[in-house]
């Protein structure tokens, strides 16, 4: 169980969670930094809602002359040049949904005023990190209040700091820089705001959250199921209004642009990314793709022992999926699709059983539906994972052992992504350390040991039988 702490101690904490990350902005992070600088900078040379691609009118007419996506796409959505730090990639497709692109526009402008022509170098990192780290603070902020309504201010602020102390939280923003933290706001006052029964207000996050990053989406089966459980159908429908006029606010712009379907387009690009077993992911499909790479290094004339014990630069290439289905004799993206149905199909199932009585459970399922899409679909990426970790911080407003998985759990990705990739740009040696001690075969047990913590957390969430704080 977590000490109580005082205001004054919490207070203390959380400016020196906020310091650090401020001192760690800087930090050039992973490639994903590079393109949304292209982003930033192609906005205020090209305007918001040219950045994605052409006219709706010339889209249609090309698919009208009979043009297939691939050739319409080539052809009209925007390439935005820009010149990155310690990357290969000079032209960028705009791939997140709007809600991300006015963040992003305002942080473009701001550094503008103070460097003009948005010069790449180490001060555009901190404007482009600026947004997650207020976002990670607000989280923050958010589940204080919150548990310190259930249990007491004092317990509150102890699971708040579990969040944002967590070094995983931070290694993800802003040291990678991801936007993670941004997505997982919304997503997080989503579920809680159904805790509430507001299912209004609940829709409404959970529109700004996947208007902000796709991942938002993956607890919207528990928020969804769990408002036409607590509420009533009229009830569940203003509020899925109240969704759609948030996302009509938010696309207004290209509405009326008519750039309409190039933001459709250019969103559903992002999955030219998902075509892999798995991008830096240790989950179901990792070892399968380790196995494949192994092989494949044998064939090319490597020991034995080199290829399968990650002694080879290659251990860890990415693996499109089409490659395996005449030998599997199955889509691997398919399957992983239908094991993702069948847990929402039983997580619901759970949900409508215990959650009238029991509201801590719509946490513990938004939680597990986060978890199981990272361990059971292919093409996951590595940093696919962070809703899990608000929510998990969450869920141990339970008393239990709880706490000890969330400890587990984030050791486990803290490890993935200090591996795949580090300290960013700046410091990133952990593939080749692996492969130099021949040690890439770890990964499999990191792998084994997330599937296997996966369904202890499972097993601890649906077999217990405590009591949760009233709401």
């Amino acid at each position: 169980m977590l000490r109580p702490l005082s205001v004054k101690t919490f207070l203390l904490w959380f400016a020196g969670g906020l310091a650090l990350r401020l001192l760690l902005s800087p930090l050039y992070g992973t490639q994903d930094v590079e393109w949304q600088k292209a982003w930033a900078k192609g906005m205020l040379q090209h305007g918001m809602t040219r950045v994605y691609g052409a006219p709706d009118a010339e889209i249609l007419g090309r698919i009208k002359d009979g043009q297939d996506r691939a050739a319409v796409r080539a052809a009209t959505q925007t390439v935005l040049s820009f010149q990155p730090y310690r990357y290969f990639r000079t032209e960028y497709l705009v791939t997140y949904p709007p809600g991300y692109l006015y963040v992003l526009n305002g942080s473009a402008r701001v550094y503008g005023f103070v460097a003009p022509g948005l010069p790449n170098g180490r001060l555009f990192n901190v404007f482009i990190n600026l947004p997650s780290i207020l976002a990670a603070a607000a989280l923050t902020l958010a589940i204080a209040a919150f548990a310190g309504s259930l249990l007491s201010p004092a317990a509150g602020y102890g699971i708040a700091l579990l969040y944002w102390l967590n070094p995983v939280a931070i290694l993800n923003s802003p040291i990678q820089g991801y936007q993670d933290p941004l997505c997982a706001l919304f997503a997080v006052l989503a579920v809680l705001a159904i805790f509430r029964r507001r299912v209004v207000w609940a829709c409404v996050f959970l529109a700004a959250g996947m208007l902000v990053k796709p991942q938002a989406v993956l607890v919207a089966p528990v928020v969804l199921g769990a408002g036409l459980l607590l509420q009533p159908a009229l009830r569940n429908l203003w509020g899925w209004l109240a969704g759609a006029l948030v996302a009509l606010m938010v696309l207004s712009p290209w509405l009326l642009a008519g750039r309409g379907l190039s933001v459709l387009q250019g969103v559903l690009s992002v999955t030219d990314s998902s075509g892999d077993l798995s991008r830096q992911a240790l989950n179901l499909w990792w070892p399968v793709q380790y196995a494949w790479n192994a092989v494949e290094a044998v064939r090319g004339g490597l020991a034995g022992w080199d290829a399968f014990a990650g002694g080879a630069y290659g251990w860890y290439a990415d693996v499109p999926a089409a490659l395996l289905e005449p030998r599997l004799g199955f889509s691997p993206g398919a399957l992983g699709l239908l094991l993702l149905a069948a847990f929402t199909g039983f997580n619901l199932y759970h949900l409508a059983r215990r959650c009238r009585k029991d509201p801590l459970v719509i946490v513990e399922a938004s939680a597990l539906q986060v978890y199981a899409y990272f361990i059971l679909r292919a093409g996951v990426q590595g940093n696919h994972y962070y809703l899990l970790v608000p929510l998990l911080a969450l869920a141990c407003l339970r008393p239990g052992a709880t706490l000890r998985f969330y400890g587990a759990v984030s050791l486990v990705f803290l490890l993935q992504d200090l591996i795949f990739y580090g300290f960013g740009r700046d410091f990133n040696f952990g593939k080749q350390v692996l492969s130099r001690l021949h040690l890439g075969w770890t990964t499999n047990v990191l792998a084994l040991a997330n599937i296997v913590l996966f369904g202890m957390l499972c097993r601890h969430f649906y077999r217990r039988g405590r009591s949760a704080p009233a709401p």
